[in-house]
């Protein structure tokens, strides 16, 4: 266990018993591997699930369960946008808004310039 950890644990700690059968308990560890995919960012999205017996007999259960899904189903409903290819040398501006606070005022420097003009020195300007 790792980053998941957390909530794998907290749903082992409210629902295991020690007289689970078999399939009861495969369950349980695939809810609580569920909950640490789902409760972190960080955990991947596939259940692996290995079993192993008493008598020493093993069971590994790879891909037990894609609990995130798989990405071609959400692929399938996602229409991607028309390819944008600007020109060269150019930047396209999508939005442009400027609304000064209300509680700005012009500095004393600015001089009379409006309230969405930019004041510039020499320094500022390459020539």
């Amino acid at each position: 266990m790792g980053s998941g950890s957390l909530a794998a644990m907290a749903v082992f700690e409210s629902r295991y018993t020690e007289d689970l059968d078999e399939l009861p308990a495969i369950e349980l560890v695939r809810d609580a591997i569920r909950a640490g995919i789902f409760n972190d960012l960080g955990s991947g999205s596939n259940v692996d699930i290995t079993v192993i017996r008493k008598d020493g007999t093993t069971t590994q259960n790879r891909n037990y369960e894609i609990a995130a899904g798989y990405s071609s189903t959400y692929k399938a409903k996602f229409n991607p946008p028309e390819k944008l290819i600007p020109p060269p040398g150019t930047t396209f501006v999508i939005d442009e808004i400027y609304k000064p606070h209300k509680n700005v005022k012009p500095k004393a420097s600015e001089g009379s310039s409006s309230a969405g003009s930019i004041v510039t020195s020499d320094m500022d300007i390459a020539a």
